[in-house]
């Protein structure tokens, strides 16, 4: 998928996904708080950034591992 959805859409069960927000942002939606969060590592000793997204996309899939010639 390679298109921005609306946010109406998007889950709300604290799996990351990339948010816009005037720039691109992973995140995910904190169910105790009731917001988006960032998991921008910077803030990981603080309280995490709020959000305020207006559209989201899936994460890509992680390339497939390459086997190495023995």
């Amino acid at each position: 998928m390679d298109e921005w959805l609306p946010m109406e859409t998007a889950p709300r069960n604290e799996d990351d996904v990339l948010l816009w927000v005037g720039r691109v942002e992973i995140g995910y939606f904190s169910s105790v708080s009731g917001r988006w969060l960032s998991r921008d590592e910077r803030h990981i000793n603080e309280r995490p950034k709020r959000l305020e997204p207006t559209y989201w996309m899936p994460l890509p899939t992680a390339p497939a591992a390459k086997m190495e010639a023995a």
